[in-house]
């Protein structure tokens, strides 16, 4: 009887250390778990900030009827290239709005201004607008 009473006591001995080391697992685990949550929820809390930064990038400034008593340049058509993630329809207003106008300097600087909020607006925050001029062939003769 007291065999017995011995062994059932060593092999609950036994079990319960067997148990406490299953819980410390489980405990170990939760804890990695809850700190690549906290990770997690810190790697978002960063990215959300960089956001908000890019988000509070100034504008040009764009000022309404500006003119140009100068001389002026007759805009037959504006071409973009590389917008296909913008769009076109804000591209299209903005070019109905100055194609097939006379426009000196001041308007056109302010096209680009208009044209370089828009890819502003829509996350392009590092892209510049700039233009394209069409060199004439000089070495034909006329």
């Amino acid at each position: 009887m007291v065999k017995k009473l011995k062994a059932v006591f060593i092999s609950l001995s036994l079990l319960s250390s067997f148990v406490v080391a299953d819980i410390n697992d489980d405990i170990q685990r939760k804890q990695a778990q809850d700190r690549r949550e906290l990770e997690l929820k810190e790697s978002l809390k960063e990215r959300f900030k960089l956001q908000t930064k890019q988000q509070t990038i100034p504008k040009q400034q764009v000022k309404a009827g500006v003119s140009d008593s100068g001389k002026c340049v007759n805009i037959k058509q504006i071409n973009t290239s590389k917008q296909s993630l913008i769009d076109t329809q804000l591209i299209n207003d903005l070019k109905q709005k100055y194609q097939g106008r006379c426009l000196g300097v001041k308007q056109i600087n302010q096209l680009i201004k208009e044209l370089q909020n828009i890819y502003q607006d829509n996350g392009f925050v590092t892209s510049k607008v700039g233009l394209a001029f069409h060199k004439p062939n000089l070495n034909k003769a006329s």
